[in-house]
C-alpha cells in the first residue's frame, strides 16, 4: 500500500513557538513606536510571557512553585504587609541570592517589568533564608531567575535560550528575525535535507560552512537532555541484548564460545544480526 501522506506536515504552533512569537511582536511593536518617543527604555527588560508547555516552563516549573510555597509562609506575608507591598505585584527570586517584588508598568514603547529589591529585609527572617538559596541555585538553570509568577523579562528568557543579548536596534532587528523564523513543512518522512538542498529557490538554505555549527548544535541539544551522540549500531545492539552490554556479552563469548547467544533475544535474524552488531563493536574497540 503507497502512503503519500505526509505525516510530519505542519502543526499548530508549539508553546515555544507561541513564546518566540509573542515576543517577536512585542519587540516589533516597541521598534515602531520607538520612532515617535523620545523615551529611552530597556529592551530586556520587556514582559515575556512565559508559555504552559515550552522548554522554559518546564525548567522553571519546580522553582515557581517553591517560590510561591515561600510566599505563602506566614512570615512571608507578615514581612510583605510591613513592607506594604501591592497585591497585584509578583516576585522574582535571582541566581546571585537577590529576592525582588515586581509589577509590570505600559509605558510608551511596550509593557516592562519594574521591581523593588526586598532582598535585605527577606534574609532577617531566618525561616526562610534557606529556601532563598535554594531558589537562587535553581535559578542558575532557567536564565538566572525564577517568578512566582508567568511573567519574566526578556533578558532572562534570552539568556536561558543562549541567545546573545542585542546591544543595538541593529541586532535586535536580527532577533526579530531570529524570532519569526520558521521551518517550511516538512517533506514526507521529516527530511528537511531534501529542501535544503534544492537548485532553484529554496525555501531552506544551508551552506556547508554552516554545517559544523548545525553539528555542533546537535551536540549541545544532546548533551543538555543528558545522552551523548552514539552511533546507531549501538542503539541496535541495545534491542538486540536482555540486559546485558555489547562489552560483556564479547566478554562472555571470548572465554565461553557460543554460550553467549544465550544473552541474545530471540528471533529469526538473531545470529546474522547479532554478528553484524559484534563485529561492528570488536571493530571500535
Amino acid at each position: 500500500m503507497d502512503i503519500t501522506r505526509n505525516l510530519f506536515s505542519a502543526a499548530p504552533a508549539s508553546a515555544d513557538e507561541q513564546e518566540r512569537l509573542n515576543i517577536a511582536k512585542a519587540l516589533e511593536n516597541r521598534h515602531f513606536l520607538l520612532q515617535n518617543s523620545s523615551t529611552s527604555d530597556d529592551a530586556l527588560q520587556l514582559v515575556t510571557e512565559v508559555i504552559a508547555g515550552s522548554d522554559f516552563d518546564h525548567a522553571h516549573h519546580a522553582g515557581k512553585l517553591l517560590l510561591r510555597t515561600v510566599i505563602h509562609h506566614p512570615e512571608f506575608a507578615s514581612f510583605t504587609d510591613k513592607l506594604s507591598i501591592d497585591k497585584n505585584h509578583w516576585f522574582m527570586a535571582l541566581s546571585n541570592g537577590e529576592v525582588y517584588a515586581a509589577h509590570e508598568e505600559t509605558g510608551s514603547t511596550g509593557t516592562y517589568i519594574h521591581y523593588s529589591i526586598i532582598t535585605d529585609q527577606l534574609y532577617e527572617v531566618e525561616a526562610l533564608r534557606a529556601d532563598v538559596e535554594l531558589l537562587a541555585n535553581g535559578a542558575r538553570r532557567t536564565g538566572g531567575i525564577i517568578s512566582s509568577g508567568n511573567k519574566v523579562p526578556l533578558r532572562n528568557w534570552l539568556i536561558f535560550q543562549d541567545i546573545d543579548r542585542p546591544e543595538d536596534e541593529a541586532a535586535i532587528a536580527n532577533l526579530i528575525d531570529c524570532l519569526k523564523f520558521t521551518l517550511p513543512p516538512a517533506p514526507k518522512f521529516g527530511n528537511y535535507w531534501g529542501i535544503s538542498e534544492e537548485a532553484d529557490d529554496a525555501a531552506l538554505i544551508v551552506e556547508p560552512e554552516q554545517y559544523p555549527l548545525i553539528l555542533q548544535q546537535v551536540r549541545k541539544r544532546m548533551a543538555d537532555a543528558g545522552r551523548d551522540a552514539e552511533p546507531l549500531i549501538n542503539y541496535l545492539t541495545d534491542a538486540l541484548l536482555v540486559k546485558k552490554s555489547g562489552a560483556l556479552v564479547m566478554e562472555i563469548r571470548a572465554w565461553r564460545g557460543n554460550t553467549c547467544w544465550k544473552h541474545v533475544k530471540p528471533g529469526s535474524l538473531r545470529k546474522p544480526v547479532s554478528k553484524s552488531c559484534m563485529a561492528r563493536i570488536r571493530h571500535r574497540q
